[in-house]
């Protein structure tokens, strides 16, 4: 039995976000080979829990960015979310073209804004890392900006996940494209950083993809099962 980790967004995706018929074929391809498959998303629970209710896409989940966890039907929360609405708060008076994202209100764990430009974003980074004392980490989705219990990440929630089930290191497998991934390179046997990734999460992962989005996804499913 093998375990991969499969982020969503830019990963089974295409570049306008929408997830083709061939991600689903090679994620069943997945199954067929006798692999559990780990739903593992920086987006809210209740999307991720949809994606798989309606597709059948997972056996397990990782939501919010490891802030959620689901196994057997019932989830447990790794991140205190009083910390991020904390955080939030003293952003928005920081840097008030800060703008809510749809999800936020509808989060167990984190908090999300909508992702404003770069420079903003590194001007947010930095202010993060100097005030430690809010307790928190912050993520560039590609997609949103999260702010999440600095203890928590993609990467925890896999250990977490693996210590349940008793799962082996050396049948893991994770694919993604973006900086939340690259705790969960860090905790599995083997990952994939797709083509559309930043570099510090390629330099992150075991191999890089020659191609985008879920074409990326695919190459990687094609070398892990040797067909």
């Amino acid at each position: 039995m093998k375990l991969i980790f499969i982020d969503i967004d830019g990963t089974i995706t295409n570049s306008k976000g929408l997830i083709p018929y061939l991600s689903l074929k090679y994620i069943n391809l997945l199954k067929k080979e006798n692999f559990k498959i780990v739903l593992t998303s920086a987006n809210c629970y209740f999307v991720v829990k949809t994606l798989q209710k309606y597709l059948g896409l997972a056996d397990y989940l990782i939501a919010e960015n490891g802030g959620v966890i689901e196994m057997e039907d019932k989830y447990t929360i790794l991140a205190n979310k009083e910390y991020a609405l904390k955080a939030a708060t003293i952003l928005k008076k920081e840097f008030p073209i800060l703008k809510e994202n749809w999800t936020s209100n509808i989060r167990l764990s984190d908090y999300v804004f909508s992702r404003p430009d770069e420079n903003v974003i590194q001007k947010i980074k930095r202010y993060v890392n100097e005030n430690q004392e809010l307790n928190v980490k912050i993520y560039d989705t590609k997609f949103s900006l999260q702010i999440i219990d600095k203890n928590v990440d993609k990467g925890v929630a896999a250990k977490f996940l693996l210590n349940k089930l008793g799962f082996s290191f050396e049948n893991t497998y994770a694919i993604g494209d973006s900086e939340v991934d690259i705790p969960i390179f860090k905790a599995v046997n083997t990952s994939y950083a797709l083509k559309n990734s930043p570099s510090e999460v390629k330099s992150s992962a075991t191999f890089v993809t020659s191609k985008s989005y879920y074409r990326g996804f695919i190459e990687a499913i094609r070398k892990i099962i040797n067909k």
